[in-house]
């Protein structure tokens, strides 16, 4: 099986924004220089209208009294503009990498026997066209709404949206890599143990079948290798951008669920209070980036939790088969595969495990809280609230 059978999807939706500048030719991924052309363009689009934006929000915040999700507001929407801006930076020097980073990938995979796990890397398919084809519409139609037909609102909303879209194609990105690296170790794990099996049910006892098992050993150490450089050239090159991302759903969310409990705290006060549309978006939203926050700990565990099978499975087998150099073999390969432990992390400032997304959780829930305190207290009907009237 071909990569580009598994990424083919990504290319659909991130070419338009000019994120994925890629092309595969004579069975290589090579970087598109009239992509380059054309993200270049785009990034102009995106400082002309989210810098333009930011200006206008930033004068208008610090023009009253500021509120805490006033703050949280302009924090996203500063890293949605940042993002633009490092979208250059991602199609210029990272497509580079990212094109060898395909290529080993392809490599890997046609060497791979066993490629019946790769199924749910496809899975990528239906999540990259319902996320895209979700923000595109969701935004565009609200901002319709709010804007009318004046077209430099509708422009300033149209970038605003190419931004968001762009976060979600390079977080999409990410986690299609991981659900590759997934199945190669996965479909590895499945072969490493058919191999094993056979050579403990035989004892090995002929020279030929040591050596044979020797040659395998050494295969599944480069295949190893191979993926954990992979995982490096993945912090390396995404680090940056899965810290911004994870940070922007995250103020997100806070904002959302912040706004949607002060509107249930005003239908207990207001009588004409009303749910509209954009509290209804407000809602469906906070759901989609609390689903992306998750895709991204759900992949990387994926990975983390397939590499320790393999160890189990080498340690498992040691005990089996008599001293000699098949013995040795699998001594040498379980000892690199504790030493090359895979790990993914955000730029260095964390790593992406459940531990990080508990602590995270439990902090939005507190900043969360301190917030509705806050409305509550300032509120002008605070005592039919409290119930201290």
């Amino acid at each position: 099986m071909s990569l580009l059978k598994v990424v083919q999807p990504l290319f659909w939706f991130s070419k338009p924004l000019g994120v994925l500048p890629l092309t595969f030719r004579d069975g290589r991924f090579l970087v598109s220089k009239l992509s380059l052309l054309y993200s270049a363009c785009g990034v102009a689009c995106f400082v002309i209208g989210g810098y333009g934006r930011t200006l206008k929000n930033t004068l208008k915040l610090f023009s009253k009294p500021i509120e805490g999700s006033e703050i949280l507001t302009f924090v996203s929407s500063s890293i949605v503009n940042i993002f633009g801006v490092l979208n250059i930076y991602y199609s210029a020097v990272c497509a580079k990498k990212l094109s060898h980073m395909f290529n080993e990938l392809n490599v890997l995979m046609r060497s791979t026997r066993n490629l019946s796990y790769m199924e749910s890397a496809l899975m990528v398919r239906s999540i990259v066209i319902v996320l895209q084809i979700f923000v595109f519409f969701n935004y565009m139609f609200i901002s319709i709404l709010q804007t009318g037909l004046d077209y430099m609102e509708l422009f300033k909303a149209t970038t605003r949206i190419l931004s968001l879209t762009s976060i979600t194609c390079i977080s999409t990105h990410f986690c299609a890599l991981c659900l590759v690296l997934r199945s190669l170790i996965k479909s590895m794990n499945s072969e490493l143990e058919q191999t094993l099996s056979s050579c403990s049910a035989s004892n090995l006892n002929l020279q030929s079948a040591e050596k044979r098992l020797h040659v395998r050993m050494l295969r599944y150490r480069y295949v190893y290798a191979k993926i954990f450089d992979v995982c490096s050239d993945m912090n390396n090159l995404f680090g940056i951008f899965i810290l911004l991302a994870l940070t922007q759903y995250n103020i997100y969310i806070h904002v959302e669920v912040f706004g949607i409990i002060s509107v249930l705290i005003d239908f207990n006060i207001k009588s004409n209070s009303e749910w509209t549309v954009e509290h209804t978006r407000s809602l469906i939203w906070a759901f989609v980036n609390v689903m992306k926050i998750m895709s991204h700990f759900v992949c990387c565990s994926l990975v983390i939790s397939e590499t320790k099978k393999t160890g189990t499975i080498s340690s498992k087998y040691l005990a089996r088969l008599p001293r000699g150099a098949a013995l040795e073999s699998i001594d040498c390969f379980s000892r690199a595969v504790a030493a090359m432990k895979l790990a993914f992390s955000a730029n260095g400032f964390f790593s992406i495990d459940w531990e990080i997304l508990f602590s995270s959780a439990s902090a939005c829930t507190v900043n969360t809280l301190i917030l509705i305190q806050s409305y509550v207290n300032n509120h002008p009907d605070t005592g039919i609230v409290t119930g201290t009237e």
